[in-house]
């Protein structure tokens, strides 16, 4: 299936409820729009029921200088090495026609490259980018401190930038009727610490999510549209229903500072906890753990799924990519060819 983001031109009501805080979003999006469910979620360059076919497995490492290694589809068996440009990556992403990007913080970044190329094609400049994400007509979203910057296709020059709101943005998503979540990690003062959440389009804050965030690291949506949001400082998944900011769940159940975020083609819930080396895993609608991984998991950083449904996990802390079959708590194999320090990860389309 196709990545679902923002849907240019839908209409959102920004109307309050009588006597209440959050907005009404409207859930008016033809069929054809709701059936296309994917990616929504940029957290580090993880990856959400991945679709591609053929997929290699693109690694961010911020070890030895700075590098992205790409890896056969299915093995751990190292097919390039992508060095030019790269300076301590710290996301993926991948537009419809295959470009690579790749955001370098401490360069103030994001390089692109074409399909299957090492060289730099084009180069984006911009502060500190931290996450990137693509809407359906091929806007890049970047998230830096102080702003979210949105490029059309193919252009280095921004459309416009989002301000309002947004302070030490960590993480973008997309619900399925195109509003933007963006995590801001403030700067530890009372407030700061926010889900801010936009009409498709705009840069004015629609309404913006306090209550049980701290520290936010990670957001996705499920298909219901229900906002996941992991809180590092408080070891919580947090949960809100459409344009709600009251939590509707918390998720504590063997959660140990999460930092990435994944739902499974059934809607299972994918938590990598860095502080205690696994991942968690929590049936739809289940604030009880499922099952735990912890098999090579080492400080894990991101998510993603291959075509096939298997569980790919990086290990900052021990640099590997650990890879996991269906449903499965075993390791079936380990990728540590040409990986140092890895931070992100995402399959090629």
């Amino acid at each position: 299936m196709k990545p679902l983001l923002i849907i240019p031109g839908f209409l959102f009501s920004t109307a309050l409820f009588s006597g209440c805080a959050s907005p009404q979003i409207s859930t008016s999006i033809p069929a054809a729009i709701r059936a296309q469910s994917d990616t929504r979620s940029s957290s580090l360059g993880s990856m959400i029921r991945s679709s591609a076919v053929n997929a290699n497995l693109y690694v961010a490492n911020d070890g030895t200088e700075g590098t992205v290694t790409v890896y056969k589809d299915g093995t751990n068996a190292l097919i390039r090495t992508i060095t030019q440009g790269i300076g301590v990556p710290e996301s993926l992403a991948f537009d419809s026609s295959g470009n690579l990007y790749v955001a370098n913080p401490l360069a103030n970044n994001v390089r692109v490259y074409a399909p299957g190329r090492k060289t730099v094609q084009r180069t984006i400049h911009v502060k500190a980018p931290h996450a990137l994400l693509f809407d359906v007509a091929g806007n890049l979203y970047v998230a830096s401190p102080k702003m979210v910057s949105v490029y059309g296709p193919g252009s280095s020059t921004p459309l416009r930038t989002i301000t309002q709101g947004v302070k030490s943005s960590h993480a973008l998503a997309f619900d399925s009727f195109g509003n933007l979540y963006v995590a801001n990690q403030g700067d530890h003062s009372i407030g700061t610490n926010t889900v801010t959440v936009y009409a498709p389009g705009s840069g004015s804050v629609l309404y913006s999510i306090s209550q049980g965030i701290d520290h936010p690291t990670a957001l996705v949506t499920d298909d219901s549209n229900n906002l996941y949001v992991a809180n590092d400082f408080n070891s919580t998944v947090t949960v809100y229903t459409p344009g709600s900011s009251a939590v509707l769940r918390t998720i504590s159940a063997d959660v140990n500072f999460p930092g990435a975020l994944l739902f499974d083609g059934v809607g299972n819930l994918y938590v990598a906890n860095s502080g205690g080396d696994t991942v968690t895993v929590y049936a739809p609608g289940s604030k009880t753990t499922l099952r735990k991984i912890s098999d090579g998991v080492s400080l894990p950083k991101a998510l993603a799924f291959d075509k096939h449904g298997n569980l790919f996990v990086v290990n900052l802390r021990v640099s590997t990519v650990t890879a996991y079959g269906p449903g499965s708590t075993t390791l079936l194999y380990t990728i540590s060819q040409g990986v140092s320090l890895p931070t992100a990860l995402s399959f090629s389309p």
